[in-house]
């Protein structure tokens, strides 16, 4: 015969149980909070990919390498340095990313 579990058997009493159901609405606000943030954080990371390879493609196109060194596996590198990337490579982040 299977019993039924309370899940509020380790209180002792009602006032400990009213306090721990008010505790929850604010721990859904700081949930949602954290989700809303990592959500951003996520969008900035897709638009400053999205930056680098645009960045990336376009230094591909048109600039001419102006000499060669010799790069790993054979490849060749041009020999520019990344300043030359050009003004917007760098985005402009309103919060500063946060890592969780």
């Amino acid at each position: 015969m299977l019993q039924a579990i309370n899940p509020f058997s380790t209180f002792t009493s009602t006032p400990q149980v009213i306090q721990a159901l008010q505790i929850v609405p604010q721990q859904l606000q700081q949930l949602q909070q954290l989700e809303y943030v990592r959500h951003q954080q996520l969008q900035q990371i897709q638009q400053l990919i999205q930056q680098v390879t645009y960045q990336l493609q376009y230094l591909a196109q048109h600039q001419a390498p102006q000499q060669t060194i010799p790069g790993l596996f054979g490849q060749q590198l041009s020999g520019q340095p990344f300043h030359n990337i050009g003004p917007g490579f760098l985005p402009s982040f309103s919060t500063p990313l946060h890592v969780m």
